[in-house]
């Protein structure tokens, strides 16, 4: 199948279920103050409603005290972990 067959496809057949969440970024003036988490709350129901049965929230990271604390609160669970690796060439 072409890209334009397949994608006709997964919507006629519904198959897609699953979604990603991207990154967000807050103002500093307008962190800790629970936006994040109510978007991503938001999202997360508007996402329900459409007939998703799962996300991914990829890409934290690890020092990002404030989005693991949303996670944490939507009760998010690790599924995978990547590392960034770096080389100083000559």
């Amino acid at each position: 199948l072409g890209i334009k067959q397949g994608i006709l496809y997964l919507q006629k057949n519904r198959y897609i279920n699953k979604g990603k969440h991207h990154l967000i970024g807050i103002k500093k003036n307008y962190r800790n103050k629970d936006i994040g988490y109510y978007l991503t709350n938001l999202n997360l129901h508007k996402m329900q409603q459409r007939g998703y049965t799962s996300t991914e929230i990829g890409w934290i990271d690890e020092q990002n005290i404030n989005v693991h604390k949303i996670i944490q609160k939507i009760n998010g669970q690790p599924h995978r972990r990547y590392r960034v690796y770096e080389k100083n060439l000559p």
